[in-house]
């Protein structure tokens, strides 16, 4: 259940989001790896990161 819910929360998320949360959380890369995969800075890619987990953790937050 936990799985299907989360899956529909990433799917959920705007492509930014998702494309660094998959990468970073599922393909398991490094910031630095998912920055020269998007093109964007580090900073910017722990940003989308920070506010993917925070959006996916109010909407799983029945699973704690």
């Amino acid at each position: 259940l936990f799985e299907q819910e989360l899956q529909t929360a990433v799917n959920g998320l705007t492509d930014y989001h998702k494309e660094c949360f998959v990468l970073r959380y599922q393909e398991e890369k490094s910031v630095k790896e998912i920055s020269e995969i998007v093109g964007c800075p580090e900073g910017t890619v722990k940003s989308r990161l920070y506010y993917s987990v925070k959006k996916l953790s109010n909407k799983l937050k029945i699973f704690h």
